[in-house]
């Protein structure tokens, strides 16, 4: 008997460098479970798919774009698009740029040195993580911010502990 088939994750890139998000949209294109929808070099452009239908249930992105931090397009896009699921992965991995993209509503943080596995490994795992955490995304103005983004943060805590996804720092 045949198993089901299971359904591929749809994955949608944001670089502004145009060899960068080809060699990762090969990459990723390369493993059958997943398919690259669209690349983007600005985050106009992923604006405006956006608005036309194009959700794919991953946004894999640089947070740095023209030179300025993508943090409140993040919590824009996490807040307006609540089952895509967004991954950062850039060369900017302070403690500071992880902590502000997972505190606007990234799902994951992965440097750009990372490891071809640890990439798919990540993206594989974005869509279980969204379908667990709770739905309720914080706006910038929401006096539920200081309340529930500790809870996401356990939800976070408690998926990767409890999963095969956790990355070496």
């Amino acid at each position: 008997m045949n198993a089901p088939p299971t359904k591929t994750i749809s994955v949608a890139i944001l670089d502004e460098q145009a060899t960068i998000a080809a060699g990762i949209a090969a990459l990723i294109s390369s493993d059958p479970r997943f398919t690259v929808t669209a690349t983007f070099a600005t985050v106009a452009d992923l604006d405006a798919a956006l608005k036309n239908a194009l959700v794919p249930d991953v946004l894999l992105m640089d947070i740095q774009q023209d030179g300025a931090s993508c943090t409140s397009e993040i919590r824009q896009w996490s807040y307006q698009q609540p089952d895509m699921g967004i991954l950062v992965f850039s060369l900017l991995d302070s403690r500071t740029h992880v902590h502000d993209a997972i505190a606007c509503g990234a799902l994951g943080f992965l440097s750009k040195s990372a490891q071809q596995n640890q990439l798919v490994t990540a993206l594989a795992a974005v869509p279980g993580l969204r379908a667990r955490l709770p739905r309720i995304v914080p706006t910038p103005q929401s006096p539920l911010r200081g309340w529930l983004l500790p809870r996401i943060r356990t939800a976070v805590v408690r998926h990767v502990a409890s999963s095969a996804w956790c990355l070496p720092t």
